[in-house]
């Protein structure tokens, strides 16, 4: 209710001469002390008029309703000069208006909670003190506040909003070119629930101090209207809500409207700067320090927005856009925060840039930027240890951190708050020391960093990726979808590297690692070159405590496929326990180099398992190089052995084993034409440098295709050759060589089933240790040495017989034809002669008959 029964009781003592005054006003001065208008007071809630003592360098106005608006000629307060408001209730307000003349406070301002002006006062400030203006409010070097809460604005208030004592949300409409709100360098403002400087254009001077209380709020606003949501606060009031409901046409017209040069000590800190210009550059500067502090674990809050509105003390997900903001920049010096930091840079279209000089943020730290450049104090989250404790930056420009802390999380990348930006943008990261106690979550264009140390890693780069060091507890996933630079990797679990190049200076030490291979055309891994390979000696970097996977391309929103080739490569036992080959079902892994353990301890896998719903099954392996080596052969005997312990080989269609010759020979031979023992095709007996060679070393071998599984025969006329399976480290009912699933599988090789015993020839073929691979239900051929698995050569032609061989590599046998199991009784040397005998076959052999 407004009441207008009588004006203000203004009662003068120690009063300058009125000559003077008017000399004062003639000279152009500005008057001292507040000058009462002549209109009464209006009040809300209340039916008595303020009481206004003004003394000859003082004004004390006694309120005697919850809501007052008084009236001025001018309120002018000089250096010694002091204005008091004492009120019923800490949470009345006073709103003082001026509305010809600009308001100059360089004097005291007090507002304390006392029954009348004969009342003694309490030690403690209190009340609300409201300046208003459309010429602005001016605080000078002298200028000492120390209330409740104040505001100054150039805005005038919603009357009906304000005088309800009962309403707590209250509008306040600008002329659209209202006067400034300043702060000199050397003014001291305090309040108890909140200090609120909105106008157009707001500038504090370095120098200045701006303090609010335990739970209070600083708050600057650039902006021409608005709408502060005020709450009770310890008795006093306090806001976190700040709108700007008019959108960008009630925002500043002016390029810098906010200036906070100042240091600014608050419960809650707001900076909002909204701009209607249709180009905008820096909107906020605020070099000076911005400290949130409380007592309150939820308080101590920063909060920066250009095109956001405030909701509660927050800007995000949350709060609402003020419609038709332009984005702008922001540069900050410190803000050292025991609770919550919020910089929404953000606007109509998009986003704008941040620089600070430190952020620290006891709680969590969001940041909605364009570029964000961080100075040498670099960033800290979460050290107060409440609440969550992490970081999120939204941006899609260039990020710029020396150094970042966080207590828990970090998520970075180009998320819902760049709208109206570039879509197809993403951020570009360049980082020093980077130590999170959560997770990293990461998607940009590229990514520099010096030290990155977290839980889990997971970064993801469109482009490049370089970092000195990589640290994850448990895993650290790194993808670049070109260039990937690493130094070392340290991973408590999984570590996952996916590149198209990858240029690698430390080691990896991880439980399990796993590599995916991008380049467009091959993924090439093993030996030395300069082109788009992981080396030999960038593959000795690599240390697992399981396994280390090699794929040749990978899955997901942008699949990549192609071969994976596998040159000369050493695998060390003590490092790689287990290697892992993949390549698609519609591609092809390819070892054309020698592929050899240091020792025992080293299982080869190339393809998922067999009962893996899987697409890394590849369409072919095909091995022209070696999986391990030997030197000798099977009646010799077998030396400088370095085998696999296992190898498994599961493909889609296809496992070819043999040269480049051979591979080349049977490539469109259909499993029906293929029998390796007839000389079918034609041309598959080896040629020099085939002849004796191994091409799979292993104690025991697995192999799985549905079409065919062929292996070139090395072996001389009447011998065989191609694979040695040691036994080593294989229980003796288990089985040497399971094989399974393809129409024709031809091998050729030895195996050794017992203390030195090796058997080639029919033998192995008959040998129980070779079998079909577990729930097999094929019904194609496999034949070993050219017999079939189980039955021998008995029932085979003569051109498929061969004799069992069984002897110690120590001391080898003779060979014996008609085969027998044993060996014959010893005779004396005199007794034997050598003959040249024809056996069945026509393989012609010189051997010893007795006589």
């Amino acid at each position: 209710m407004r009441h207008h029964a009588q004006k203000p009781i203004v009662r003068r003592t120690a009063l300058v001469a009125g000559a003077a005054v008017a000399a004062l006003f003639a000279a152009g001065q500005v008057a001292a002390l507040p000058v009462p208008g002549s209109a009464p007071a209006t009040l809300g809630g209340g039916t008595s008029q303020p009481i206004i003592q003004v003394g000859s360098t003082d004004v004390r106005v006694d309120l005697n309703a919850p809501r007052t608006i008084i009236d001025w000629t001018s309120f002018n307060l000089s250096g010694g000069e002091r204005a008091e408001f004492r009120f019923d209730q800490r949470n009345w307000i006073v709103l003082n208006r001026v509305q010809n003349s600009a308001i100059n406070i360089d004097g005291q301002v007090v507002g304390y909670q006392a029954a009348n002006l004969n009342s003694a006062l309490p030690a403690q400030t209190s009340g609300n003190v409201w300046f208003y203006s459309p010429q602005g409010v001016a605080f000078g070097g002298g200028a000492r506040v120390d209330v409740g809460g104040m505001l100054a604005t150039s805005a005038a208030v919603n009357e009906a909003q304000f005088l309800n004592a009962g309403n707590l949300q209250i509008g306040f409409t600008g002329s659209g070119s209202g006067g400034p709100v300043t702060v000199a360098s050397g003014a001291q403002l305090q309040g108890l629930g909140y200090l609120a400087l909105v106008a157009p254009q707001v500038s504090t001077a370095a120098g200045a101090s701006v303090t609010a209380g335990d739970v209070g709020t600083a708050a600057y606003a650039a902006v021409d209207s608005y709408e502060i949501t005020f709450l009770p606060a310890q008795q006093d009031l306090t806001f976190f809500t700040f709108l700007v409901p008019g959108g960008g046409a009630a925002g500043s017209p002016h390029p810098t409207p906010l200036n906070v040069a100042g240091t600014t000590t608050a419960a809650n800190i707001y900076l909002m700067a909204i701009s209607r210009q249709a180009v905008t550059g820096l909107l906020i500067n605020a070099p000076g320090l911005l400290t949130g502090r409380s007592s309150i674990d939820n308080y101590g809050q920063v909060t920066i927005t250009t095109g956001r509105n405030i909701i509660s003390g927050q800007v995000g997900q949350t709060s609402t856009n003020v419609v038709g903001a332009r984005a702008g920049s922001v540069q900050l010096g410190e803000i050292n925060a025991s609770g919550n930091v919020n910089v929404f840079v953000t606007g109509r279209f998009g986003t704008s840039d941040l620089t600070a000089n430190r952020i620290r943020a006891g709680q969590g730290l969001s940041i909605a930027a364009r570029d964000v450049t961080i100075g040498s104090g670099g960033v800290v989250v979460g050290d107060s240890n409440v609440n969550a404790g992490g970081m999120a930056i939204d941006t899609l420009g260039a990020v710029t951190i020396p150094s970042l802390t966080v207590r828990t999380n970090l998520s970075i990348g180009t998320g819902q708050f760049q709208a109206g930006g570039p879509t197809d943008v993403l951020p570009v990261l360049q980082f020093g020391t980077v130590n999170v106690g959560g997770d990293i979550n990461s998607v940009a264009e590229t990514l520099n960093v010096t030290a990155m140390t977290a839980t889990n890693i997971a970064s993801s780069t469109a482009g490049a990726t370089a970092a000195g060091t990589l640290t994850g507890s448990n895993n650290v996933l790194v993808a670049a979808s070109t260039h990937l630079t690493l130094g070392t990797v340290t991973a408590g679990a999984l570590t996952r590297l996916t590149f198209e190049d990858l240029t690698l200076t430390g080691a990896v030490t991880a439980t399990d690692a796993v590599l995916r291979i991008l380049t467009p055309s091959q993924a090439i891994v093993g030996g030395t070159g300069a082109d788009r390979r992981l080396t030999n000696a960038e593959f000795q970097r690599f240390t697992v405590r399981n396994s280390l996977s090699i794929y040749g391309g990978i899955e997901g929103q942008f699949p990549v496929t192609n071969d994976l080739i596998v040159d000369d490569l050493d695998v060390d036992a003590a490092k790689i326990p287990e290697l892992r080959l993949y390549a698609k079902a519609t591609n092809d892994v390819i070892i054309r180099g020698n592929v050899l353990p240091s020792g025992e301890g080293v299982v080869l896998k190339i393809g998922d398992a067999i009962d893996v719903d899987s697409v890394w099954k590849p369409d072919q392996i095909i091995v022209t190089g070696a999986l391990g080596s030997a030197e000798g052969d099977a009646l010799a005997g077998f030396t400088e052995v370095k085998a696999f312990d296992r190898v498994e080989m599961v493909a889609t269609n296809d496992i070819l084993i043999g040269s480049q010759r051979f591979i080349d020979l049977i490539a469109d031979v259909p499993a029906t034409g293929i029998d390796i023992n007839r000389s079918l095709p034609l041309g598959v007996a080896p040629v020099e440098d085939e002849v004796g060679k191994l091409f799979l070393v292993s104690g025991s071998a697995s192999l799985f295709a549905e079409d065919r599984i062929v292996q070139q025969n090395t072996g001389l006329v009447g011998s065989q050759a191609g694979f040695y399976l040691t036994g080593v480290g294989v229980d003796p009912a288990d089985p040497l060589l399971t094989v399974g699933g393809a129409v024709i599988a031809d091998m050729f090789g030895a195996l050794q089933e017992g203390d030195g015993i090796v058997l080639s020839g029919s033998a192995a073929s008959s040998s129980r240790r070779i079998g079909r691979i577990d729930g097999d239900t094929s019904a194609g051929a496999i034949r070993i040495n050219g017999c079939a698995v189980g039955i021998g050569c008995t029932l085979s032609t003569p051109a498929s017989q061969f004799r069992i061989q069984q002897f110690r590599p120590a001391a080898p046998r003779a060979a014996i034809d008609p085969p027998v199991l044993t060996p014959p009784p010893p005779v004396d040397e005199d007794e034997r002669e050598a003959e040249s005998v024809i056996t069945g076959a026509g393989n012609e052999e010189i051997w010893r008959r007795d006589r």
